[in-house]
């Protein structure tokens, strides 16, 4: 039995949208995950209060977290999921950023909604120690940290202010980010 033409329509104009929607994809990826975040744009000024600061999550050793035990300290926040595509791809750079300041007091933070299971195998998989991970349930999380972009970046500073809320991938291991760092600890 031959489909009939609405049904070769039908998939030719799903495969179009498919092409287009996933190459769209696919470009924006690219177009990013080698840049540099753009700091400047992603700038905010926002003063976390004691409810921004009680944003809890866990350890994947099951340890309760919360982020005021951090208080004093600059936070790099990542939110990010195993599934992402971007977040997969930023994930080197990452990686080398804390490597290239894990001496600094600098709070690193990876936080994905997920199970335990599903990012320790995750981590495994990638090569990832080093790096903390953490699971955190959505119905937890402060407004200030809820998002539906993946991945989610936002950097704190000594005196709880919000900074930087960055969405999208980027290559963090850019000296930009280094220095910018570095300023916040001293400041």
């Amino acid at each position: 039995m031959m489909p009939s033409n609405k049904s070769v329509a039908n998939l030719i104009l799903c495969k179009i949208f498919f092409f287009l929607f996933f190459e769209t994809a696919c470009v924006s990826i690219l177009k990013y995950e080698n840049r540099a975040p753009n700091l400047k744009k992603s700038q905010c000024s926002v003063k976390l209060s004691e409810s921004d600061l009680s944003y809890s999550f866990k350890s994947l050793s099951g340890q309760k977290v919360m982020l005021n035990t951090f208080k004093g300290k600059v936070i790099f926040i990542n939110h990010w999921a195993t599934w992402c595509s971007p977040c997969i791809k930023e994930m080197p750079s990452l990686s080398q950023l804390y490597k290239t300041v894990k001496e600094q007091p600098i709070v690193f933070l990876f936080i994905s909604n997920e199970s335990k299971d599903h990012v320790e195998n995750f981590v495994q998989k990638h090569s990832l120690s080093g790096l903390q991970f953490y699971t955190s349930v959505k119905a937890e999380k402060p407004r200030i940290f809820d998002n539906n972009t993946w991945p989610t970046t936002y950097i704190i500073d000594k005196n709880s202010n919000l900074v930087i809320k960055h969405t999208s991938t980027a290559n963090w291991s850019h000296q930009s980010v280094t220095s910018y760092l570095k300023k916040l600890i001293h400041e």
